[in-house]
């Protein structure tokens, strides 16, 4: 090759590497947009790069620059929302208050008694006392009850 020839195919190389440089450089920037996806109240579903102020206060989904999602923005809370969510952390709240009953109950039976089995001994023994006075109405079979229990 000739050295003008050698010039001339620099030349080109030199005024297409900015243009390359800057068709790479869009997508970058691209990925740091923002699309957002929102339904008005008629139903009609709308996307845009930012939300209109008179829709600020419904819920959205956030988008990435191909249509995946992303993330969500909680819109305003409506009153029947919250009181929704008022009654469903009282209902969590008193489940924690029913656990933490049962595990305060477990926790002091294990530190009253040595091992299961003798709260189940303890159980049984209690069981055979109370079992008579139940059954008073019927002294035969209750005697026999009781007598078929301890064999």
């Amino acid at each position: 090759m000739s050295l003008r020839r050698h010039l001339a195919v620099l030349a080109l190389v030199a005024l297409a590497l900015p243009s390359i440089g800057a068709a790479q450089s869009r997508p970058a920037a691209d990925k740091d947009k923002k699309v957002f996806k929102w339904v008005d109240e008629t139903g009609k579903v709308h996307y845009g790069d930012s939300v209109p102020p008179e829709e600020a206060n419904r819920d959205r989904t956030v988008l990435n620059n191909q249509g995946v999602r992303v993330g969500f923005e909680e819109g305003e809370v409506t009153p029947e929302e919250r009181a929704e969510l008022a009654r469903k952390e009282a209902e969590a709240e008193v489940i924690r208050v029913a656990k933490a009953d049962i595990a305060r109950r477990d926790r002091m039976l294990l530190e009253t008694y040595g091992s299961v089995s003798d709260i189940e001994d303890l159980r049984n023994r209690l069981a055979l006392t109370r079992f008579p006075r139940r059954c008073s109405i019927y002294p035969e079979s209750s005697k026999a009850a009781v007598h078929a229990a301890k064999n």
